[in-house]
């Protein structure tokens, strides 16, 4: 099950709610693999097609944008019987994003500061 958070910069206020992690509709390869743009919804499929019972993880994983300024939640997806990692793009502007490892030790897209805090606020599956 999936969580939904609050993200907030204590010194410039900018504020962001994003849903992570992943829920029981994401136990299905090829249903993960229509979450991103055809071109490597393609790859997906054609890995998952060659082996029998694919290993993979999945979730939904905060990131920063520098080109827009903004905290995103972007699929990552990674099959570990060949080793390779998908991640999404910015949902706001298609740049690439830099995932986020640990929210308190993240510089604010906005401000630049150190100064973000995360709340979990619900679930969602």
């Amino acid at each position: 099950m999936g969580a939904i958070v609050n993200i907030t910069c204590t010194s410039c206020g900018a504020k962001w709610e994003r849903n992570i992690g992943c829920g029981m509709w994401h136990a299905d390869l090829q249903q993960v693999a229509e979450l991103y743009p055809e071109n490597i919804s393609r790859k997906i499929k054609k890995t998952a097609a060659k082996i029998e019972f694919p290993i993979f993880d999945f979730e939904y994983q905060l990131s920063s944008c520098d080109l827009c300024h903004n905290i995103e939640s972007v699929p990552v997806l990674y099959i570990r019987d060949d080793q390779s990692k998908y991640i999404g793009a910015c949902e706001q502007c298609g740049g690439e994003i830099e995932l986020i490892d640990t929210i308190e030790n993240t510089h604010c897209p906005i401000c630049g500061k150190v100064s973000l805090q995360l709340e979990e606020t619900g679930q969602w599956d």
